[in-house]
């Protein structure tokens, strides 16, 4: 630009003398220039400020910033806000696991699971998963634990004390006797 100005004012000077009009014309165009120049200007130098003051806040900001240790791993980081215990995504699904474990522990949690398991939505879930390759197997092997079959147990002797009949009595009793 400056090039193109510099050219313009030599033209002009040469002019001067001879055509009026011409020179007219040179002066608009040279007026123009610096207009775009000035403007050019205040805003280049304004946006190069606003980003020297954004880098010095940001510097600042970063230098005050105090960092925790995360309550999972103990590994210091930059927390993102004043709630943030946890360094990385990892650590976070890892402390939500364990507090959803204290929680399901607590009453709350055990009266929320109770009227849970009364929904319909839940009964689905679990009729589903039974069906599924996975549920199958899953039953199957707790049926075999320790574990599995004494709550098996519990459960036919608690049959017997409300009255119902095991099936290996109702098929003795389909029976013919022999004597």
């Amino acid at each position: 630009m400056t090039q193109q100005l510099k050219k313009l004012e030599e033209k002009l000077a040469n002019l001067e003398k001879g055509n009026a009009e011409k020179a007219r014309k040179i002066k608009e165009q040279i007026k123009k220039i610096k207009e775009y120049n000035k403007e050019y200007n205040k805003k280049y130098y304004r946006e190069k400020r606003k980003a020297q003051i954004q880098a010095k806040a940001k510097a600042k900001k970063e230098s005050k910033q105090a960092t925790a240790a995360c309550v999972v791993c103990g590994k210091s980081f930059i927390p993102h806000n004043s709630l943030s215990k946890c360094c990385s995504d990892e650590c976070r699904e890892i402390y939500k696991r364990k507090y959803q474990k204290e929680y399901a522990k607590t009453e709350a949690g055990k009266a929320y699971r109770k009227r849970y398991r009364q929904t319909e939505t839940y009964k689905e879930v679990r009729k589903r998963y039974a069906q599924s390759e996975k549920g199958k197997l899953s039953l199957k092997k707790y049926a075999q634990s320790e574990k599995g079959k004494a709550a098996l147990k519990r459960y036919f002797e608690k049959r017997k004390e409300n009255g119902y009949k095991s099936l290996k009595e109702t098929e003795r009793e389909q029976l013919p006797e022999t004597n």
